[in-house]
């Protein structure tokens, strides 16, 4: 069994705890321990363009705990996958770490560099394998989907290193083992707007609105890899759009989780916004 520093982030702790469980629920069916990080905060993300300084000690306070455990870290969130991985790139410069350990020097911490940051996405891809995954699905779910690949799991490429950013086939090969058909369309690499929602929510919910209805009529569901992205989806076009207009937005654990049999009621579907039920009633009348 494989055992992992578990780094759950705010917005799946509190706005997408369906992310949380429906994770839990898929890696330990696949054999996947996790050890949750005690001390854990925020991964400094939201402060990244405000206080440089404050974001690289949040960042640098998680990498130090998540080292004490020995484990590489499993992250579900792609922002706080691209505020990690920049961390590391900056704090292997002499100076940078030196300046960050004395602030963390307060809570005894200290931090080394040289931390393995996994996704849940490059952890299911990369290193438990899309072949072995696939012999894992127990039910070919025949969806329609479209694939939200989201900014921060790609970008910047030369930091992150997991998928082309352009044309992230990755992640296309995860939702196509499950039996789902991804379907390409126009706004495929679009922002899901949830950084503009404390500044402009008009122009969020306008980013939103344009995606949804993109795929509206092709797709069963929209699919993301990141919790602040499906949070804007399922959230925000209950705002934006009509109800008939809507589209049911799942996160890919839950979309897994699924393919790999496992009931409903384990992967957090009840705090879903927009309903999933046409969704999980077509799966179920699938011959």
């Amino acid at each position: 069994m494989v055992k992992l520093s578990f780094f759950v982030g705010c917005t799946s702790a509190v706005r997408e705890v369906n992310y949380e469980i429906s994770a839990k629920a898929v890696l330990e069916s696949l054999g996947v321990e996790l050890e949750y990080i005690e001390g854990q905060s925020c991964c400094g993300l939201p402060f990244r363009y405000v206080s440089f300084d404050s974001w690289l000690t949040l960042a640098s306070r998680n990498i130090a705990l998540a080292e004490l455990t020995g484990n590489p870290m499993l992250v579900l969130c792609s922002g706080c996958y691209k505020s990690f991985k920049e961390a590391l790139s900056l704090i292997s410069k002499p100076e940078l770490k030196k300046s960050v350990n004395e602030r963390l020097s307060i809570e005894g911490l200290e931090v080394k560099g040289g931390l393995k940051v996994i996704h849940i996405a490059e952890l299911l891809h990369d290193h438990y394998g899309v072949d072995r995954l696939a012999q894992q699905v127990k039910v070919k779910l025949n969806l329609n989907v479209a694939v939200h690949p989201g900014c921060h799991i790609v970008r910047p490429m030369d930091v992150i290193g997991f998928d082309n950013p352009e044309v992230p086939l990755k992640l296309e090969k995860l939702v196509e083992l499950t039996g789902c058909n991804s379907i390409q369309y126009r706004t495929k690499r679009e922002c899901c707007g949830a950084t503009l929602a404390g500044i402009d929510q008009e122009a969020s919910k306008s980013l939103v609105a344009r995606k949804i209805m993109n795929i509206k009529g092709r797709a069963d569901a929209l699919i993301t890899f990141c919790p602040i992205c499906h949070a804007s989806y399922d959230a925000m076009q209950r705002a934006a759009l009509k109800p008939e207009d809507q589209v049911p937005v799942l996160h890919y654990t839950q979309l897994l989780g699924l393919a790999l049999g496992l009931p409903p009621e384990k992967l957090g579907f009840d705090y879903n916004r927009v309903s999933v039920d046409k969704v999980l009633a077509k799966i179920k009348n699938t011959p």
